[in-house]
């Protein structure tokens, strides 16, 4: 697999081989999560969580992962989408946390995907929608949504522009 050809997504894992004089499959290696997308150098960068629970200070480059030295682990599901519908409260905050935020929202290639930048720290999230049987769903990259399983401001942003039509300001 060509390390350049794909975009790292939150949740999938970035491995540096420890312990090897050549670099080859049977060197340890030691995952650790992707936690946040930015950019670093202009270029899509990576910042990852330690074990202790501290992210990384430097975020490494798109362009660092074609080196042997690392290893990539693609988690192949998202989470599940959660439903608008049956969390309306957690909805109207994360609303709220938009509407003081520094964000952008920008359409994606794919139907229903867009981007949300975070002028503020300069980061960069995926959030997806889908409807179906009447009911609204959303899906997003960052780690309020991963790890904490609920409606983050980045779904509030997107809904808040296309939904309802209002720009958000930066």
């Amino acid at each position: 697999m060509n390390k350049n050809q794909f975009q790292l997504n939150i949740g999938d894992e970035i491995g540096f081989v420890i312990l090897a004089q050549n670099t080859d499959a049977t060197d340890h290696t030691v995952y650790f999560p992707v936690v946040e997308i930015t950019t670093r150098d202009g270029q899509r960068a990576y910042r990852y969580q330690y074990p202790d629970g501290n992210i990384s200070a430097s975020a490494i480059r798109q362009s660092e992962l074609k080196y042997h030295s690392l290893r990539i682990n693609a988690v192949q599901s998202k989470p599940e989408m959660l439903s608008l519908v049956n969390r309306k409260h957690e909805f109207l905050d994360a609303m709220k946390r938009a509407e003081t935020s520094s964000l952008e929202v920008f359409n994606d290639w794919e139907r229903d995907s867009f981007y949300v930048k975070n002028h503020r720290v300069n980061t960069e999230y995926r959030v997806d929608l889908k409807s179906e049987n009447g009911e609204l769903f959303a899906t997003c990259e960052c780690a309020d949504y991963v790890y904490r399983n609920r409606i983050c401001k980045h779904i509030g942003a997107v809904l808040t522009e296309t939904i309802f039509g209002m720009t958000t300001k930066i």
